[in-house]
């Protein structure tokens, strides 16, 4: 039996998606969440218990785009210790732009509407109420990881990577969970219309 996977989104979705949070109640915070799955390749659980502290430097500053964000072994699948993901520079605009509104609150960075942090679950069930409110089916809260994945593996031969670079971006113990994070291209539909 097959496991069904989540859809990934095309450039014009992911924009559409974005537009959509930009005009919701919550945007810098969502825009936050946004980058950190579809940029990042962040789990929910990962998403909920990042901290300011994780991508701050000594001095207060937010880490340069391309810097490394150390994650807590208590939020990361497995509990690995040792985890780092690249700040992308849509998730440093973002963060940036929620800073100032959560300068004396709590150090985890995604705050939920009322007040406290946001469980795992919520950013879940808040993943899957976006993307229904956005006319998206087949979504769920692996979406944006599958999205990154999906465009790493695209993108890497370009610029001279490899599928293992992709596994270690998506930090996958076996590489055969990567390539199920992938969808294949249109090209195979192109080399067959060239016959």
């Amino acid at each position: 039996m097959t496991t069904k996977r989540a859809k990934i989104l095309t450039d014009e979705q992911f924009e559409n998606l974005r537009d959509i949070v930009a005009m919701g109640l919550n945007p810098k915070r969502d825009t936050v969440i946004l980058a950190m799955s579809f940029k990042c390749g962040l789990r929910s659980k990962e998403i909920a218990g990042l901290r300011w502290s994780d991508v701050l430097d000594a001095t207060g500053n937010l880490i340069p785009a391309g810097g490394l964000i150390e994650l807590s072994s208590s939020i990361t699948k497995g509990n690995k210790s040792d985890t780092k993901v690249f700040m992308h520079p849509m998730l440093r605009e973002a963060l940036e732009n929620l800073k100032s509104d959560n300068a004396a609150s709590s150090d985890t960075i995604i705050q939920a509407s009322r007040g406290g942090v946001m469980s795992p679950n919520n950013v879940t069930v808040y993943l899957f109420n976006m993307y229904r409110k956005a006319g998206l089916q087949g979504c769920s809260s692996h979406t944006g990881r599958r999205t990154f994945g999906t465009n790493l593996a695209r993108k890497c031969n370009t610029l001279g990577g490899s599928i293992a670079d992709v596994q270690e971006l998506l930090r996958h113990a076996d590489i055969r969970t990567t390539r199920a994070y992938i969808d294949p291209s249109d090209t195979q539909k192109k080399l067959i219309m060239a016959l």
